[in-house]
């Protein structure tokens, strides 16, 4: 195991699937291949926001974040509203990420499970709609398709709150 030394950045991203439950991604050119949406979270920016920004500014859309906490919402009783509880992201991964000069650094990466219907990605955005099975074939990072996969099987199993 590489010790994860080095700097670390938040960065939100989003495995957006529509009602057929395929998966949106674009080709990333410079690290030559595919993913999903995502970014770092900025300075006084909470997880989700970053998502939700990232998203708007990459395919132009809204997308609506689906809470995977794996049991059902804890009752907070908080008269003063000074504790929120955030959605749940689907993981959580540490990435590492090569720098210019050969180095590198790390992505804390939440990886939130999202739903947008098909219709509302347009067609100039660079991204695509792929099924399981085509993702299982595309270059991408080695870990997507698993993801993608738990993703897929959450969502059929999940009621949106």
């Amino acid at each position: 195991m590489i010790p994860r030394l080095g700097e670390k950045h938040f960065t939100a991203s989003a495995i957006i699937l529509d009602e057929d439950h395929r998966v949106l991604m674009h080709f990333h050119h410079k690290l030559q291949c595919w993913l999903y949406p995502g970014g770092h979270v900025e300075p006084n920016e909470e997880p989700q926001e970053a998502l939700q920004r990232e998203v708007k500014e990459e395919v132009g859309i809204e997308t609506r974040i689906i809470d995977c906490a794996r049991h059902s919402a804890i009752a907070l009783v908080n008269d003063q509203q000074d504790v929120v509880e955030l959605p749940s992201p689907l993981t959580i991964l540490c990435e590492r990420i090569g720098d210019k000069n050969g180095g590198y650094h790390w992505h804390i990466d939440l990886i939130y499970l999202c739903r947008s219907p098909a219709a509302c990605v347009a067609a100039h955005s660079g991204f695509k709609w792929f099924t399981m099975a085509e993702v299982e074939k595309l270059a991408c990072p080695r870990e997507l398709p698993s993801l993608i996969g738990r993703a897929i099987d959450l969502c059929r199993h999940v009621t949106p709150r």
